[in-house]
């Protein structure tokens, strides 16, 4: 029979959990509060001291900037319960932020043409930040980018 009691390392990864859930929390609603969706790129978000559970895992501060669309996840030594979002946009982040909603679009596309998920496609866009290029591309799944006067998705094969 198996043992039903939860390890100490079970335990700990409970509580990681815990604390990346808070934060991702805290982070979504400081979002919204300030009307900044997630698709578009922060720099960074800064946690107090208090999260020192995820501050030893690189994995954990990995899902917290994917789940926040932040660049990196900052500590504070502090008492305090910090989670503070940097809301400040540069047009670095700005295009990051533009490419995710052209990325989203192209996929809508994508899905609507019954492409597979492993596809090849071309697509024709009006603009796109020419920064983020190569990123649109690989998400994408495009072999070929070109400028159009609005958003086209051709699939390669066809014949499928």
């Amino acid at each position: 029979p198996q043992s039903t009691e939860i390890t100490e390392s079970e335990l700990a990864l409970i509580s990681q959990m815990e604390s990346v859930r808070s934060i991702v929390e805290l982070g979504h609603a400081q979002r919204k509060t300030i009307g900044i969706a997630v698709k578009q790129a922060l720099a960074s978000i800064t946690l107090s001291s208090k999260y020192d559970d995820v501050l030893k895992s690189t994995e954990l501060q990995s899902l917290i900037a994917e789940e926040l669309n932040v660049e990196k996840v900052l500590f504070l030594e502090t008492d305090l319960d910090l989670v503070t979002l940097d809301t400040v946009i540069t047009e670095e982040l700005r295009e990051k932020g533009l490419a995710r909603e052209i990325i989203r679009n192209i996929q809508e596309a994508r899905k609507n043409l019954g492409c597979d998920y492993d596809e090849f496609v071309d697509v024709f866009l009006p603009t796109w930040p020419k920064s983020q290029e190569l990123y649109i591309k690989r998400k994408s799944l495009i072999q070929k980018l070109e400028v159009a006067d609005s958003l086209q998705v051709i699939r390669l094969n066809a014949e499928k």
